[in-house]
This record gives structure tokens, C-alpha cells and sequence, in this order.
């Protein structure tokens, strides 16, 4: 699962390595079901944690997935995370 840690205005995310992964992909939105938007793709190397900083107060939802990259290039998508609540005070 995927862990949020709430300091201030911003939030960071902790979750499990998905093997064979080449990276990741994380999306937000103010409306739990629709209107996400990528805030952040990054390779493994980078590990398996991710901090968002200068939130405006107010709710977002984030989700997560994970990505491949087969020898000829080909970007596979695993599925998303279901919608994570953070709130912002």
C-alpha cells in the first residue's frame, strides 16, 4: 500500500517496490473521481518515496503506478493506486 505523511503543506509518500518496475507515475486532483493530473514521473533510482511541497490548503487525491520499459522501448502501465485523501490544513 501506499503510506502519505502530512508536514505542513506538503506530503510525502512511502509504498512497496513493484518489481520489474522502470519508474513511477503519480497524479492528483481535487475531485476524487475525475480531472487528475501528472505531478510526477520519475525512474527507480529515485527510490519508492515522493514529497509534494507548497500545497495550498484544501483536499487532493493522489494516485500511483507503476511503469516498465521492455528492451524495444515499449512503456507498459501498471494500474493505479486507488485514490489516496490528503488534506491540507
Amino acid at each position: 500500500g501506499v503510506v502519505p505523511t502530512i508536514k505542513g503543506n506538503q506530503v510525502t509518500f512511502v509504498w512497496d517496490a513493484v518489481p520489474n518496475a522502470f519508474g513511477y507515475e503519480i497524479i492528483d486532483s481535487r475531485d476524487r473521481d475525475q480531472n487528475y493530473r501528472l505531478v510526477a514521473s520519475f525512474p527507480k533510482q529515485y527510490g519508492t518515496s515522493w514529497t509534494i511541497s507548497n500545497l495550498k490548503p484544501g483536499t487532493y487525491y493522489y494516485r500511483i503506478r507503476a511503469y516498465s520499459i521492455d528492451a524495444k522501448n515499449v512503456v507498459t502501465y501498471g494500474g493505479y493506486s486507488a485514490p489516496i485523501k490528503v488534506v491540507i490544513q
